[in-house]
């Protein structure tokens, strides 16, 4: 236990582009294998942002617009 992180932080490595190549390949050959599952997610969230525009727009209160900017970047990775 000696040679671990302080609270368990990960040390972090130097970002390549080789790695970014990499990510978007494989991102890439899911979207590929599965492209349903991430157009309906894509649906999914343009919906409720629209619904969240409308939704201000009506009533005049801006900030449903600030709750969509920061609230669906927060919760759009956890369905998956």
């Amino acid at each position: 236990m000696g040679d671990t992180l302080p609270h368990g932080a990960p040390e972090f490595r130097q970002i390549s582009l080789d790695m970014l190549r990499l990510a978007c390949r494989r991102a890439a050959s899911d979207m590929w294998r599965a492209p349903l599952f991430g157009v309906f997610f894509a649906g999914f969230y343009v919906l409720l942002g629209w619904i969240l525009v409308r939704i201000s727009l009506e009533t005049g209160q801006s900030y449903w617009l600030v709750l969509a900017a920061g609230g669906i970047p927060i919760i759009a990775p956890l369905p998956p």
